[in-house]
């Protein structure tokens, strides 16, 4: 049985949808949601997702945790919690952070909070207006925090929120007060631990679909290059028998099987051994290599990982005998549009890193001498770890400036500086750390 609040949701939600479907300008793209949702592969992998959640719910029962008053919640936890964490987990790129981030979310106080106000509702009515007032709040303010002249207006609508919250807050303690037993009970203890619990049990059924998906992928990446059916279930045989539930390593061989295409059975058993090697060779205890020779690779690469410009994986991407890892850009000013950004590349080969490099683009003028500083913060951090010495001042004022300079640091190393103007306003400059 729903209460108020729940009855107002509910019904909120449901005018939405109906307002967007009567809007002209937004009504092909809810059908668009719509059908997408509805697409056969989606049903059928809800349909399963809901058949799990039933069967988990059906042993809770047998347990006896589970009765008939907790079906509201158990389905609001399925349509808001459960079937969206299947989205979410074919989206994370770290599958342990996500697990612990939806196991931890249950142990929030603010978690435990909103159970408490949801305990206590208004009639029908208060809730009404309670969610009409909230609403209109917060919709003003995401407006009015676009633009910087409605400031008095985003800090009025704050008030408003916080107001509104101690409200409810003071109103919600003296029930507790009055009425401490609709609070305390086994049942409501029931309420908090049984999205918890359905969650734990649900995650294996989230794993498997994530592990499905990756395969399915891959599948049909082969399927386009591979017209041999023989070759193509052997390829895919392989996969699975040596690659198991590391879809991470799935998909890395997938890029290195698009890269050198092996034709028949010894060359795609030889492609996958070959990068098992590798990742061997990534996990062993790090060498120490002799100075005149460069530096070892897995640990170059990682040179700036605690500064934001943590790299991918160093490997051989073009076939050819040089090696590289690239990191993402870090974004290094405000502006979302134009976009001043730092990247880290280490090349060399396949035991050794010859060159360190890093990148400034600069296509914000207005905030170009903090993205320069951030970035001889970064040089001065690569040079360290990188010559075991701390860089001197002359070369920072000359990076400050976009002065190009060159120079020969000792028998082994060299250190240039230069940059050059972009076709838009702008201009890249780079900072590279070479055996010479």
């Amino acid at each position: 049985m729903l209460n108020n609040r729940e009855i107002v949701i509910v019904f909120f939600t449901l005018l939405i949808v109906i307002i967007l479907l009567l809007l002209r300008n937004s009504r092909p793209l809810v059908i668009r949601v719509i059908k997408a949702v509805f697409s056969i592969k989606l049903i059928t992998v809800f349909t399963l997702a809901i058949c799990y959640i039933i069967l988990s719910i059906i042993l809770l029962s047998h347990l006896g945790f589970w009765n008939k008053d907790l079906f509201t919640a158990s389905a609001i936890w399925c349509f808001f919690s459960g079937l969206p964490l299947i989205t979410k987990i074919l989206k994370s790129e770290d599958i342990v952070k996500f697990f612990k981030s939806i196991i931890l979310e249950h142990f929030r106080i603010l978690a435990f909070v909103e159970f408490i106000i949801g305990v206590y509702t208004f009639s029908l009515g208060y809730e009404l207006l309670l969610a009409i007032f909230g609403s209109t709040v917060l919709t003003i303010k995401l407006f009015s925090e676009k633009d910087p002249k409605y400031i008095k207006v985003t800090k009025l609508m704050n008030r408003l929120l916080i107001t509104l919250g101690i409200i409810l807050t003071t109103s919600v303690l003296k029930k507790i007060y009055t009425d401490s037993t609709t609070l305390f009970n086994i049942q409501n203890l029931k309420q908090i631990l049984l999205p918890l619990i359905l969650t734990i049990l649900f995650s294996p059924f989230i794993y498997l679909t994530r592990i499905y998906s990756k395969y399915e992928d891959s599948y049909f990446v082969f399927k386009r290059f591979i017209k041999d059916k023989q070759q193509l279930q052997y390829s895919f045989f392989m996969a699975m028998i040596h690659f198991r539930c590391d879809t991470k390593v799935l998909e890395r061989w997938r890029i290195h099987w698009l890269r050198e295409q092996p034709n028949d059975k010894n060359s795609i058993l030889k492609s996958i051994n070959d990068l098992k090697e590798l990742i061997k060779k990534e996990m062993s205890a790090p060498l120490e290599l002799p100075p005149n020779e460069g530096w070892y690779p897995y640990t170059a690469k990682d040179f700036l990982s605690n500064q934001g410009l943590k790299t991918r994986y160093y490997e051989n991407h073009t076939n050819d005998n040089e090696w590289f890892a690239i990191s993402d850009y870090k974004l290094v000013n405000s502006n979302s549009v134009l976009q001043n950004t730092v990247t880290y590349t280490v090349f060399g080969d396949a035991n050794t890193v010859k060159r360190l490099e890093l990148g400034l683009m600069i296509r914000d003028l207005t905030e170009r001498a903090q993205s320069i500083k951030t970035f001889c913060s970064d040089v001065s951090t690569l040079y360290a770890l990188s010559l075991n010495q701390s860089i001197n001042e002359q070369p920072l004022l000359k990076i400050m400036n976009n002065s190009e300079f060159s120079i020969k640091m000792n028998e082994l190393h060299t250190v240039t500086f230069t940059s050059e103007p972009l076709v838009s306003p702008g201009f890249y400059s780079k900072f590279v750390i070479e055996i010479v």
